[in-house]
């Protein structure tokens, strides 16, 4: 009779352990591990990022692929082509950057939204004279260079309306 009890015990307590053991691997959080950065949040898993920030644990600030000196191939529609240096800063908003020297048209920087790989103008006067700029761009994959399409209104052009930005 003791041998029944003995091995009766057994098996129930390593059923009840089994029972524990699924329970706490069914109710697992997988957000258990996971740390998002800059504010971002943690869903199923995963990071979801605020704006301007990217990566699998918003650990990317996404202007920062952009920031830097550019030689810069514009098509002109009047003119042909035009070739010359611009650059790109990171403005004290995380989510925007800033465009020097595009056109050579404008003394002020032109203000750039981004987001992943995107740059997005917003319609702008930069140097407050009636001249307006509104675009976008995309960031290659390798981060080397930037296709800009934009229009300039509110002044005599020479239909300049795309440019590539290579470092």
């Amino acid at each position: 009779m003791k041998k029944i009890s003995f091995w009766g015990t057994l098996l129930l307590a390593c059923m009840a352990l089994g029972l524990i053991f699924l329970d706490a691997s069914c109710h697992k959080d997988p957000c258990r591990y996971v740390r998002c950065s800059n504010n971002g949040t943690c869903n199923n898993g995963s990071c979801s990022c605020p704006a301007g920030y990217e990566g699998s644990y918003c650990q990317i600030l996404s202007r920062d692929k952009a920031v830097g000196g550019y030689t810069v191939n514009e098509s002109c529609s009047a003119s042909g082509t035009s070739v010359y240096n611009a650059t790109i800063s990171a403005a004290t908003d995380n989510t925007q950057a800033l465009l020097y020297n595009i056109n050579k048209r404008f003394a002020n920087p032109v203000v750039a939204q981004a987001n992943g790989n995107s740059l997005t103008i917003n319609d702008q006067i930069p140097d407050l004279n009636g001249i307006h700029i509104s675009g976008s761009g995309t960031i290659s994959a390798d981060t080397r260079t930037i296709t800009f399409s934009y229009s300039i209104s509110g002044a005599a052009t020479d239909g300049c309306n795309s440019s590539v930005w290579t470092r």
